[in-house]
């Protein structure tokens, strides 16, 4: 066997060692993970073309979901993998673009929908965001301030624009998914 590569695991693990003392380092690195897991252009923006396991993933289950017979209403701040998603799946799935920070927005959403699509079974709670590589102590509170609004108070907007729909028609369910 000859000599592997140093793929930097041994500094990595070395800080488990001492997680007191390195825990702003720890964090930092679980912060990268995440942001890589979502798209590797968020830790560096040269590897722009990479791949999203996020994605692919949730393609995956889109895939799936249409191929049971079942349509999806996808909504997202970003246009462009909304497009993708249209793309791939055609008419079965209605791209919206929506910034679940917009409140006016997502309270006029349930009007807004073309009327074949208004009635819906099932509200995916997903968006995430996550800011900042910086130790909390030096985070910027924009940030921190920027997350909850997509992350938790985005997931309840969505909720109360939906739910009323849900309990009238006596059928729907809620997921929340966070990271």
């Amino acid at each position: 066997a000859g000599a592997e590569e140093d793929d930097g695991a041994d500094e990595v693990l070395g800080l488990l060692d001492d997680m007191n003392k390195n825990r702003f380092e720890i964090f930092r690195s679980l912060t990268l993970l995440r942001q890589a897991s979502l798209a590797v252009s968020l830790v560096d923006p040269e590897h722009a073309g990479v791949p999203s396991t996020k994605l692919d993933t949730l393609m995956e289950l889109l895939e799936d979901i249409v191929g049971d017979g079942h349509r999806v209403f996808a909504t997202a701040r970003r246009a462009d993998r909304l497009r993708g998603f249209a793309d791939e799946l055609g008419p079965a799935l209605l791209p919206w673009p929506l910034a679940v920070t917009d409140a006016a927005a997502v309270a006029a959403l349930p009007g807004a929908l073309p009327a074949a699509w208004r009635e819906v079974d099932v509200l995916v709670n997903n968006a995430g965001l996550a800011l900042g590589l910086d130790p909390a102590y030096r985070a910027k509170l924009s940030d921190w301030e920027t997350m909850l609004a997509t992350n938790a108070t985005g997931m309840m907007r969505m909720t109360h624009a939906l739910l009323p729909g849900m309990v009238e028609r006596n059928r729907g369910n809620v997921v929340n998914l966070s990271s």
